[in-house]
């Protein structure tokens, strides 16, 4: 990697890492005592919210923070016809919803809907504020801002919903906790960006950056409504009590991927749209790739053989059905970090309609795996998913390698190796959970996590894995 490249990605990693440990151990925190508080159902009954929040925020951005993004040279007339757009989009969006309340409800069947999404969608009215702000700190690469912010609008938001469900607001302490989500995090995003909204809307420059920004904005609606549509299917056809434990097992698999997702897949866009050669590209490309690779299969494949534990010690007996779907989720969750690097590399190169292309392919893919799904149960329906998940994943990266001149061999030589070797290192750990020799779930899971982490970074010393020398060589440099 060149050093201005090199030293920006740690950076941005840094306080990726920082924010996220922060973020994530509160948030963990707060889903361990509102697990204890509320039931399956109550939950069940916010996840059936989901895609409509999604689809939103998906509208409400149309692609163009994007474009801010990615656009070499913005002024406050972008940046202002943005803001005003976001904004008009919102409130039609929420009055949208307002006066449709009462049809969603009875598509679930379900009354206590009606009202429970009039007040979910102030979140994402409110979200539109933070638009610009949000794009403006990714193009900088502030990400010291970034998570400044996401960090304490976590924290204020977990501290409310617990106050919530504590006095018995049952599913409203999750909407009251997605309200306070957006209200802290416009508020600071406001006050630390040095950009202010002016009174300017410019449709000559809003159809320039809609231009890129519309494909963009297309495929995220895919993104949104294929990441969601489960939810929906699974909430109209078995109810709000089975959504609950499968977004239980949903969620729990977020919490490494999220990880990975937020500390380094999301500053790939920006930095990598910075890189003109395809040399450079292909290098740091792998690098990169491989790195990742390299930590989250493990992290997912350990999770998958201890889930029937981590679900029960962390949110109690009664979500034990979880554990099921949590399995089939960690094998998912292998394919998100790797699919966002690839897909931000396509998008950095500014070839938006490739990228439309390759994305509508995948979603059609998946598309046949969920019709094909509704035959049978949720069980099945989740495994197919997953297999639609890893066709697109191979579809993408074939499709990258015009931008890397290479072959779809050579990308995926770089991620199997981490693969086999998790495999490997994960089946003792698996053998050992099926022993009859427990008498405590606690040790039993400290001794498994304990075991897979050991073996695995045995085998790379074994097997000479670059990616444990790399990282060992930046630890001891940046100590040094």
């Amino acid at each position: 990697m060149t050093g201005q490249i090199k030293s920006q990605i740690f950076s941005g990693i840094k306080w990726n890492t920082l924010g996220q440990i922060v973020r994530q151990s509160f948030s963990l925190i707060v889903s361990i005592i509102l697990a204890r508080l509320l039931e399956p159902e109550e939950f069940g009954l916010v996840a059936m919210l989901i895609i409509f929040s999604e689809l939103a925020n998906a509208f409400i951005g149309s692609g163009l923070s994007a474009s801010l993004i990615q656009k070499k040279k913005i002024s406050d007339t972008e940046c202002s016809t943005i803001f005003f757009f976001s904004i008009v989009v919102a409130s039609f969006l929420y009055i949208l919803f307002f006066f449709g309340s009462s049809y969603i409800a009875a598509f679930y069947r379900n009354n206590n809907l009606e009202v429970l999404i009039k007040v979910y969608a102030l979140g994402f009215l409110i979200r539109s504020f933070e638009i610009v702000p949000n794009a403006l700190f990714t193009r900088q690469l502030d990400y010291k801002k970034i998570n400044v912010i996401q960090t304490v609008s976590s924290i204020s938001s977990g501290v409310i919903a617990i106050l919530m469900a504590y006095l018995g607001y049952g599913p409203y302490s999750l909407v009251g906790q997605a309200i306070a989500l957006s209200m802290v995090s416009v508020i600071m995003s406001h006050l630390l960006c040095d950009w202010q909204p002016k009174l300017i809307f410019n449709v000559s420059r809003f159809k320039e950056m809609y231009s890129f920004g519309v494909r963009i904005f297309f495929v995220s609606l895919l993104d949104k409504i294929f990441n969601s549509i489960d939810n929906v299917i699974i909430g109209k056809l078995f109810g709000a009590g089975a959504l609950g434990f499968y977004n239980r097992g949903k969620s729990t698999k977020d919490i490494p991927v999220r990880n990975f997702v937020n500390i380094a897949t999301s500053i790939v866009f920006p930095i990598f749209s910075r890189i003109e050669t395809t040399q450079e590209l292909r290098q740091i490309f792998n690098r990169y790739l491989g790195l990742i690779s390299y930590l989250i299969c493990p992290v997912m494949l350990i999770l998958l053989t201890t889930s029937d534990s981590v679900i029960y010690i962390l949110f109690s007996e009664k979500w034990i059905p979880a554990s099921s779907y949590l399995k089939l989720f960690c094998l998912l969750g292998i394919t998100i970090p790797l699919n966002n690097i690839m897909a931000y590399t396509i998008m950095s190169r500014g070839d938006h309609k490739k990228y439309l292309k390759v994305e509508l392919v995948k979603k059609a893919i998946v598309l046949t795996g969920m019709v094909l799904g509704l035959f049978f149960d949720i069980y099945i329906f989740l495994l197919i998913l997953v297999i639609t998940n890893y066709v697109g994943l191979m579809i993408i990266a074939n499709a990258l390698t015009k931008y890397l001149e290479n072959r779809l061999f050579d990308i995926m030589r770089i991620v199997l190796p981490s693969l086999l070797l998790s495999i490997i290192a994960t089946i003792p750990v698996y053998i050992l959970g099926e022993m009859s020799i427990w008498t405590s779930l606690y040790v039993k899971l400290i001794v498994q996590v304990a075991l897979g982490i050991c073996g695995y970074v045995f085998l790379s010393v074994l097997f000479g894995v670059n990616q444990l020398k790399y990282l060992s060589q930046e630890f001891r440099r940046r100590l040094g």
